[in-house]
């Protein structure tokens, strides 16, 4: 399917995951989720090709193409273009350089052909969004950002909405929940369309993505601790309205990373309250969002999660684990919500400290992890 073909008012969010899945069924039958466990396969990495880092977000931008939006070690963002094939080195294909100035927090989503919108806290605290074009040859150019149209923040997830339109869930200043809703021009310019206002408390840790046309989930962790999934609909126009949430269904949490396994239906990873890893499938439908099913014990001690989906029903789960080493775990989720193990890489990585993961294709997962020396290396992956 061509990236144009890919990219409609159905799913934009969704098209970007499906990348080479053609001929996959939507959701996983009762016999996969039940299925032995299978290796996760290192395929290749990046090597020596990047310097150090503290803070990294990975996006898929291509079936073969990966860009890390990293800050470097004197504080600045630096988007990083790479060529990711399915076995053998990754390549370094461009990178930003200096277009953009310091940053402490990192997020960003695909929002449109060879477009990418970053979503970050400046060194002044304030939100801004940048928008990015990757070009043909690799290199990267900066089109525009939202300059002082949002406030102070300390914590921020994004994710597109639709076709150049970003949604951005963020703590404010006064420690409460705001989901704001962006819209870019062709050009890159980028304009604030509405926001949630009011509509949510207080919250410590955010995760958000898209569930279903016009529909957004972000899983938080509340000011009691536990952790709370929120539905809105957000309209053409960037209105934002909150149609429903988990209430109690779930209890304390940590760390949350949060993925759409298929439309409607949303994965949150988490760091339960005794440490350990654990996935819970929630269906969200209407005004109503409805724990279905989670892992149990399936997966031991976690310090840092990261959780990517290729929206047909399979998870996977980047995580450091108690020894400090780097695990991908793969995932089957059945259309009811029951949680199976697939596999996971065993001991094929290293000490790592952040992680982000992400689906490039069928079964090709690339990881973007700081290195116990501090430096940025893409490892590939081929899964079950």
């Amino acid at each position: 399917m061509s990236i144009s073909g890919r990219i409609s008012p159905v799913h934009f969010r969704i098209w970007r995951k499906v990348v080479a899945v053609a001929g996959l069924a939507a959701a996983v039958s009762v016999s996969a989720v039940s299925a032995q466990a299978q290796a996760v396969q290192r395929t290749g990495d990046s090597g020596n090709e990047a310097g150090r880092t503290d803070v990294i977000t990975a996006i898929s931008v291509a079936s073969d193409r990966l860009l890390t939006a990293v800050r470097t070690e004197a504080g600045h963002l630096r988007l990083i273009h790479w060529r990711v094939p399915n076995a053998g080195a990754i390549q370094r294909i461009g990178d930003s350089g200096n277009q953009a100035g310091g940053t402490r927090v990192i997020a960003g989503d695909l929002v449109d052909n060879q477009m990418v919108a970053t979503a970050v806290r400046t060194d002044e605290g304030i939100l801004r969004v940048i928008t990015w074009r990757l070009n043909a040859d690799g290199s990267i150019s900066r089109l525009a950002d939202s300059g002082n149209q949002a406030g102070r923040t300390d914590v921020i997830a994004a994710v597109s909405v639709r076709r150049r339109q970003l949604a951005t869930a963020v703590r404010t200043h006064e420690g409460n929940l705001r989901v704001i809703v962006w819209n870019i021009a062709p050009n890159g310019a980028v304009q604030r369309a509405g926001d949630s206002g009011n509509q949510a408390g207080q919250t410590r840790v955010i995760a958000v993505d898209r569930v279903d046309e016009d529909l957004i989930a972000t899983a938080v962790r509340t000011a009691e601790g536990n952790l709370r999934v929120i539905a809105w609909r957000i309209d053409a126009a960037g209105t934002v309205t909150r149609v429903g949430d988990s209430g109690n269904q779930a209890g304390a949490t940590n760390i949350i990373a949060a993925t759409a396994s298929a439309a409607g239906q949303l994965v949150t990873a988490v760091q339960t309250e005794g440490g350990d890893l654990k996935l819970i499938s929630w269906r969200i439908s209407g005004g109503s969002v409805t724990r279905q099913g989670d892992s149990g014990n399936q997966a031991g001690a976690t310090r840092v999660i990261s959780a990517d989906s290729r929206m047909n029903g399979q998870v996977v789960t980047a995580v450091r684990t108690a020894a400090g080493n780097l695990r991908v775990i793969v995932w089957n989720v059945g259309g009811g919500g029951a949680i199976a193990r697939a596999g996971d890489s065993g001991n094929q990585a290293g000490k790592t400290n952040v992680i982000s993961a992400q689906y490039l294709a069928n079964r090709k997962i690339a990881t973007a992890v700081q290195t116990e020396a501090g430096n940025l290396r893409v490892i590939g992956w081929r899964g079950p």
